[in-house]
């Protein structure tokens, strides 16, 4: 019920459960029931009314008290747009606000390059990042060091930029040294064939929903407004730990969707 797979070319979305290979191989569904995001019970219930496409008074009460335009402005928190060139627009405007210098690192990308426009498409970094001291960037990998000092989704300021090395003040109060990191694209067999090197940043004041999926955030403002892919809302909001943290630009009931092919296979198979 979260985004529907990309199927280019084609009028009809490419589920998986739609497959003869789903049928053939008597996959036995299960549904996962423990929330480990957020222990918000009532934003946990708004939740599954919004993944079920459910826009009743409750939902709108909701979404209503946590929209606020006054002061977003003076909010420390990640906007999710759902078009990129709004979510890169307001990005560079925030960055061309910040005096200091510059600096710019293209991610090297190694493998089949065939397949590198999709892993440009698709990756959580950008083909060019662009950084400065004082930017607001969202980790976008957990520590692999066994350390724990950062998830996917952690915020934090740039504190300095040396050879090789992100000095990044993390909202949780940690001071860490960030090295550059592979992240691979892989193929239906599971082998690699991409590898793309860069820092696991990106520039945090504003991201798309679609890259924000697996992220987990602290705070976010999100725009509610003119979604038209099936679960859109459901990922978007569903980013944030807690309602606390949560802020919208502007929604519309219209941008709730839920694809009837996922509602009738949780209604036949779960």
């Amino acid at each position: 019920a979260q985004l529907p797979p990309v199927t280019p070319g084609q009028q009809s979305k490419d589920w998986g459960f739609l497959h003869s290979v789903w049928e053939a191989s008597d996959f036995e569904p299960a549904l996962l029931s423990t929330v480990m995001r957020t222990q918000d019970t009532e934003f946990l219930e708004i939740l599954n009314f919004i993944r079920d496409g459910v826009v009743n008074e409750r939902v709108h009460t909701f979404l209503d008290e946590r929209r606020d335009t006054s002061s977003l402005d003076s909010i420390d928190a990640t906007r999710l747009y759902p078009h990129r060139a709004k979510a890169d627009q307001y990005n560079l405007y925030r960055l061309g606000s910040l005096s200091g210098k510059e600096y710019a690192v293209q991610t090297k990308y190694t493998g089949e390059e065939r397949y590198f426009d999709s892993a440009k498409r698709n990756l959580p970094i950008p083909d060019t990042l662009l950084l400065k001291a004082g930017a607001l960037i969202m980790m976008r990998r957990n520590d692999v060091s066994g350390a724990g000092k950062f998830v996917n989704g952690s915020l934090g300021h740039i504190l300095g930029i040396d050879e090789d090395v992100l000095h990044v003040s993390l909202f949780s109060g940690e001071n860490i040294e960030v090295e550059k990191y592979k992240f691979s694209c892989l193929d239906g067999d599971g082998n690699e064939v991409v590898a793309a090197w860069n820092y696991p940043v990106s520039l945090a004041w504003a991201t798309t929903i679609h890259k924000a999926q697996g992220a987990t955030l602290d705070s976010m403002i999100v725009d509610l407004h003119q979604l038209w892919e099936p679960g859109q809302a459901y990922v978007a909001l569903s980013r944030v730990r807690s309602s606390d943290g949560l802020f919208i630009e502007q929604w519309s009931p219209g941008s709730i969707i839920v694809e009837p092919l996922v509602t009738r296979f949780y209604d036949q198979e779960i």
